[in-house]
Formats: structure tokens, C-alpha cells, sequence
């Protein structure tokens, strides 16, 4: 039998009798068998987890991340994005289908399930919405759910064919997966690489104005209201897209969103003079668009937060602005950032965030941390100092704005599967 104490540890978890208490917490073959606030009382276990400020909540999930496996596995691969996804606190993480070929097949999809299998981390692959390059064929949509599949994703890219994706949105309500598709219209944004504005005008490079993403959410609304079936916007960056989006679901639509950690954390003036490691997609918005964003995120349960963990190789991102690659990795860094945004006070809101809506999302069980329940579960530090850098970095890409940062607020471990993964505290 395996066994795991937690102990003297805070429970962050409302749906929990025991939220905000301090217990003892006995985990035996996967399930949480004791739950005591008797300090006294101790357990025998084969391991053990202590330490004088933690904590535990659900386990978190990560909606969008991409492991770049198959493919482009110098990138990233399913065992270091894991790994990653693990030092950063994660127990289960959504993949995009941004790999070669793309998952768009059951062969593919079970590829991913089975060379994750083993992992503490549960891995749910989004299947591409169109099955190539272009959007000619919708995926074998029945298929890849029937192989696994835990939704669809337009991945980095936008559906440029609005009956394409009316389509789309039929056959994936029939499935019952989750749908979710990055809004831009391409025809206004072209190739901008920066937010259309005062910062684009100082660096001299191409903008792409805000209106590229209103637009193209609005249509992603109004075909929603049509059909009547679910869709997730995934990376909203403005004020206006957002409000979009909140009216829509104040009106009744079916409608979720989530937001990039970075487009929440940062804005363009932090682009500084060229930083090629805040060349995102979305990009950096403004300070109103941001501060925006935040307080969205605070007060909508259906909007998330996303990690969009995108890993670059060193040559695609040390070279001029206008030649570097969109993207940065941020799965081992997000709930530093959360702590950065929102500060410890925020912590119950916090993990919310973090377990509850993107398992709501994928529809997961996800019961509260109680006598009898499967322990899926996050163990963190809140105020705990650490460093990004070749030590502690475990993804194969080095891609991240906060490189050699001090950060605060750190995960300490993860339970999942009936097994325990301590974290180191360097």
C-alpha cells in the first residue's frame, strides 16, 4: 500500500469543510483516507510532506500548452513538458495540436495517451479542428473522441472560414468536447508583430490593431447565439474583446474564455526597446487593456488563465525583432505571476482559477479535498522566494520574460495517480 501524510498543512479549497484549517492529511493508494486538525495525532507513511507555511488545493490545469511532440521534439517533448507542467504545479495540462503531423487522427491522439500514460500528470490532447493545413476537411471529430480526445483547438491560429466553423461547432456540440478557438482577424491584423499604437510607432515595427480580435470574437458570438452550441475563446488580450464576451454570457450564450498569463502579467510598454522573449501572440496589449483583463479574470468564473507555453529554440528567439518567433514557455512560472498580480491575499481565489475553472472547462471530476475523494492535489509555498535559470528551468526550451527574475510563490509538490512528486526549493 502506498502512503502519503500531508502534514500540518492549510487547506485551500472552499468546497472543502475544512477550508482555510490546518490538518493532518493521510492519502492511501490514490485516496485521501484521513483528514485531522488533531495536532497531536501523527501517521505513519511512506512519505511524507512538510513544512511551516504550506499549503494544498485541487490540482491545478493547465488549458493550453504545447509539448511539441511529435515533431519538434528539440523543442519540447512529452516527458520535459510534463516535467515542467509538474515544477510548476500542475496536474494535468491540455495540449494544442501544434505538433508534425498534428493530432488530428486517432493514431495520433493515442500516440500522445500512451507515451503519457505513466506520468504524474494527466495529459489531455486537443485535437486540431481542421485534419491539414488548411481548412478543407473538419477532423474525423467522432474519431478522436472515441481515441481520447479532450476538445478541439484552432491551436495558434484563428478559423478564417466563418462556415467552416459554424461546422465545427455542430459537430463538436454533438460530441460534447469543448471547442475552443483563438479569435483574429487576419485580413485586419496582417502581419503585424506588435500592439497597433504608440509603442509600435517608437519601435518602428508593423501593429496589429485591437480590432482584429474584436471583430473576429464578435463573429465567434453571433454563430454561438446561432447555433446554440459552447465555444471557448482562448488568449483574449482586450478590454473590448472581453466585454464582448461578458455580455454575451450575461445574455444566456454558452460562451467561456481564458486569458494568456503573459498579456495578464505584462503590457507593451515592457517591451522595452526590442524583447524578443515578449514577442507573443496576442501581443502585449496596453496598460488599460491589461488592467481590464485582471479584473475580468477576478470577477468571471468562466474565464481562465493559460499558460500558452510555447518553447522556442535559442536561435528563434536571439536575433532582430522582426525575425524572432512568437511565443515563451510559462508553465513552471504562472502561479508566480498569479502571486505577482494578485498577491497571497488572493490565494483561495487563486487556486480557484487554477483547478476549478479549467476543469469545468474539460469537464473533469474534480470533487474537494474530503475523506473518500481521489487526491489529485497541489501542495505550494505562497511566499517562498525563488530563481528561473538553467537549475531549475526542467523545460528543453529557454524562452521565458522572467530568466534569471526572483519570484515569489512556488509549488512544493503534486498528487496524482496514487503517487507523489516533491519539488525541489532551489
Amino acid at each position: 500500500m502506498n502512503t502519503i501524510y500531508l502534514k500540518n498543512i492549510k487547506i485551500i479549497d472552499p468546497s472543502s469543510a475544512w477550508n482555510g484549517n490546518k490538518v493532518n492529511i493521510l492519502i492511501e493508494d490514490g485516496i485521501i483516507k484521513t483528514i485531522s486538525d488533531n495536532k497531536t495525532e501523527s501517521f505513519l507513511a511512506s512519505q511524507v510532506v512538510q513544512g511551516d507555511n504550506l499549503m494544498v488545493s485541487k490540482g491545478w490545469t493547465d488549458l493550453r500548452a504545447n509539448f511539441c511532440d511529435p515533431g519538434y521534439e528539440y523543442k519540447e517533448d512529452l516527458v520535459s513538458g510534463a516535467e515542467a507542467a509538474a515544477y510548476g504545479g500542475f496536474t494535468g495540462v491540455a495540449l494544442l495540436p501544434e505538433t508534425d503531423p498534428v493530432l488530428a487522427s486517432k493514431s495520433a491522439i493515442e500516440y500522445i495517451l500512451s507515451k503519457a500514460a505513466n506520468g504524474i500528470v494527466d495529459i489531455y490532447p486537443l485535437a486540431a479542428i481542421s485534419s491539414g493545413k488548411e481548412e478543407d476537411n473538419l477532423t474525423e471529430m467522432f474519431d478522436v473522441h472515441e481515441a481520447g480526445a479532450a476538445g478541439f483547438s484552432s491551436g495558434y491560429s484563428p478559423v478564417k472560414d466563418g462556415g467552416f466553423l459554424l461546422r465545427a461547432m455542430e459537430y463538436a456540440g454533438m460530441t460534447g468536447l469543448p471547442l475552443m478557438v483563438r479569435p483574429e482577424n487576419l485580413g485586419i491584423s496582417g502581419k503585424g508583430q506588435v500592439n497597433e499604437g504608440v509603442v509600435s510607432v517608437r519601435l518602428g515595427l508593423k501593429g496589429a490593431p485591437t480590432i482584429a480580435e474584436e471583430a473576429d470574437i464578435n463573429t465567434i458570438l453571433h454563430l454561438c447565439e446561432y447555433t446554440g452550441q459552447p465555444v471557448h475563446i482562448s488568449c483574449v488580450s482586450t478590454k473590448q474583446g472581453m466585454e464582448a464576451i461578458e455580455k454575451a454570457h450575461q445574455a444566456g450564450l454558452p460562451v467561456s474564455a481564458d486569458v494568456c498569463i503573459h498579456n495578464l502579467y505584462y503590457e507593451e510598454e515592457d517591451l522595452g526597446m526590442f524583447n524578443t522573449m515578449l514577442k507573443l501572440r496576442p501581443p502585449l496589449r496596453t496598460k488599460k487593456d491589461r488592467d481590464y483583463l485582471r479584473e475580468a479574470v477576478l470577477k468571471n468564473d468562466y474565464i481562465c488563465v493559460v499558460s500558452d507555453h510555447r518553447p522556442q529554440d535559442e536561435d528563434k528567439k536571439k536575433c532582430e525583432f522582426e525575425l524572432a518567433s512568437y511565443g515563451a514557455i510559462g508553465l513552471q512560472t504562472l502561479f508566480s505571476q498569479m502571486i505577482g498580480i494578485y498577491g497571497a491575499d488572493h490565494i483561495v481565489q487563486i487556486a480557484e482559477i487554477l483547478a476549478d475553472r479549467p476543469a469545468k472547462t474539460l469537464k473533469l471530476e474534480n470533487s474537494g479535498i474530503k475523506e473518500g475523494s481521489y487526491a489529485r492535489l497541489t501542495v505550494f509555498d505562497p511566499d517562498i522566494k525563488w530563481i528561473l535559470d538553467p537549475g531549475t528551468n526542467k523545460s528543453r526550451s529557454e524562452n521565458s520574460p522572467l530568466w534569471n527574475e526572483e519570484l515569489t510563490g512556488k509549488a512544493i509538490a503534486v498528487i496524482n495517480k496514487g503517487k507523489l512528486k516533491t519539488l525541489d526549493n532551489e
